[in-house]
């Protein structure tokens, strides 16, 4: 479930093209297991502002780079 405690939604299951999509077990889902140390549980969209700011502090979250 997601933070609204409905069923999770597919963030991106095709990453630019390649038929691989996010999380842990790469399926587009933030799903995660116990074999997850880096804890990919997050998906959000993020306006272009956000990802420069995020980029400039050393934080580069975009996808498309």
């Amino acid at each position: 479930k997601n933070v609204l405690g409905t069923e999770l939604g597919c963030c991106c299951a095709d990453v630019h093209g390649s038929g691989i999509g996010t999380g842990f077990y790469r399926d587009g889902y933030c799903s995660t297991g116990p074999d997850d140390a880096g804890r990919h549980t997050v998906c959000i969209e993020a306006t272009e502002k956000f990802l420069a700011v995020s980029a400039a502090v050393g934080n580069p979250l975009a996808t498309n780079p």
